[in-house]
C-alpha cells in the first residue's frame, strides 16, 4: 500500500524554517542609522511652530500668520546652522582620524 503524502500544515513549519535561514544567509543585514543629534534644546522652542500654525489656521489674522512665518524661518536658520556645525566638526573628526 502507498503512503498518505505528508499535509501541508505537517510540512509548513519546516519549509518556512528552511526559507527564514536561506533569507538570513543571502541577504545582508542593514544595521539601522545613528539618530542624527542635531536638535537642541533651545531649538524645541522655535519647535512651537506647529502651535502657531493652529493658531492661525482657528483665529487667522495677518498678525497670526506673519508669527507663524518668523517662526518658521527661525527654525530653518537654526537647523541649517546646527547641521552645518554638526558637519564641519565631523569632518574634523575624519581629518584628524
Amino acid at each position: 500500500m502507498r503512503e498518505a503524502a505528508p499535509t501541508v500544515k505537517i510540512q509548513w513549519p519546516y519549509l518556512k524554517q528552511n526559507i527564514i535561514n536561506a533569507s538570513k544567509k543571502t541577504i545582508p543585514v542593514i544595521q539601522e542609522k545613528k539618530i542624527n543629534l542635531l536638535f537642541v534644546e533651545n531649538c524645541s522652542d522655535i519647535l512651537n511652530k506647529k502651535e502657531a500654525k493652529i493658531t492661525t489656521q482657528k483665529h487667522y489674522t495677518t498678525a497670526a500668520e506673519e508669527r507663524y512665518k518668523e517662526l518658521r524661518r527661525k527654525k530653518k536658520r537654526t537647523h541649517k546652522e546646527k547641521k552645518r556645525e554638526y558637519l564641519e566638526n565631523l569632518y574634523r573628526d575624519i581629518e584628524n582620524f
